[in-house]
């Protein structure tokens, strides 16, 4: 009996080791598994992608220097990735065609997105710099709506959050001021005719695609004649006020010039008397015998905006083909 029980407690022994041993095999099995999962990366969450479906510019196509100006746009933004977008901002861009710098114009609020959410509106706001330095910026810029200003949303993508409005925006001056100068030889040169101009043009009038014209606003010019010929001597000087009835073109968009043409014409003209003194007689004619005051080209030509960019004034001389006169100008933004 005692080696029955003896073997007994053996077969038990045996089974109560298989038993336990299960359960130790059991037991790594299940940390392998918890250290497994524990171990593995988590899947990513998804992210938003926002992006600019529609965009046009609804306010002129033009900003004036040292100016608050009126803009107005409208946009769409749409969330087209999978995650969802937090409140965002869509904003306004002026790119530079040359160089491609930019800066904003306007700037919105947008509410969060869903994926394949959009929101559009229409958005009106004030643009200025004050004391930011304009001269160095006048010029033509694209326009462009972007999501995410900032990119204060993390997306999947940032390349595609811009989309251009299709226009143009010009950075102008109010106003030209500056100095016309001018010198005109008669009488095979012997007698020259000499003016000097200090003038006023202001922004009248925008021309699509990218024309700004500019009317005389004022302009004071003064003639001087002179000089000796054929045993006569010639003299006479005068002034004239001229307001109105000329205008100064500038273009941007692909040409870069301005062009302008000013003449005397009546009731100013004849603006003063030119006297001709010869050994035993004395005439008079009327005065200025070149009544252009003012151009800038011949033949249909357009004088160069240079640089496009950044320009500081319209300066330079244009001397007709014939030797006829020669103009010389300095305008300033203003």
């Amino acid at each position: 009996m005692r080696g029955d029980r003896t073997s007994r407690r053996g077969r038990l022994g045996r089974r109560g080791s298989r038993v336990l041993g299960f359960a130790v095999v059991a037991g790594l099995s299940f940390s392998v598994l918890v250290a497994s999962s524990a171990g593995a990366k988590p899947k990513p969450k998804p992210k938003p992608d926002l992006v600019v479906t529609e965009a046009k510019l609804l306010s002129e196509p033009y900003l004036f220097t040292h100016e608050t100006n009126p803009v107005e746009t409208w946009d769409r933004t749409k969330n087209i990735g999978k995650g969802r977008a937090k409140r965002s901002s869509t904003y306004g861009l002026l790119r530079n065609t040359d160089t491609g710098a930019q800066f904003p114009f306007i700037i919105h609020d947008v509410p969060a997105l869903k994926p394949h959410e959009s929101h559009g509106s229409k958005e009106s706001d004030t643009f200025a710099y004050g004391t930011f330095s304009w001269a160095s910026h006048l010029g033509g810029y694209a326009a462009e709506l972007c999501a995410n200003w900032d990119r204060r949303i993390r997306e999947k993508r940032y390349g595609n959050n811009c989309t251009a409005t299709g226009d143009q925006v010009g950075i102008i001056p109010r106003k030209f001021v500056g100095t016309v100068d001018g010198t005109a030889p008669l009488l095979g040169g012997d007698v020259t005719e000499t003016w000097h101009a200090t003038t006023t043009w202001t922004f009248d009038h925008f021309v699509k695609p990218a024309t700004f014209v500019y009317d005389l606003e004022q302009a004071t010019v003064h003639w001087t004649d002179s000089g000796a010929h054929g045993g006569c001597t010639y003299s006479g000087d005068g002034t004239a006020t001229i307001v109105g009835g000329s205008q100064l073109t500038l273009t941007y968009g692909r040409s870069y010039t301005y062009s302008a043409l000013a003449v005397l014409a009546p009731p100013l003209y004849p603006a003063y008397t030119i006297h001709q003194v010869c050994s035993h007689n004395t005439y008079e004619g009327p005065g200025p015998v070149w009544a252009p005051w003012f151009m800038t080209s011949g033949g249909g030509a357009a004088a160069p905006i240079s640089p496009h960019h950044g320009y500081k004034g319209l300066s330079d001389t244009f001397p007709m083909p014939d030797g006829s006169a020669t103009f010389k100008w300095n305008l300033t933004p203003s």
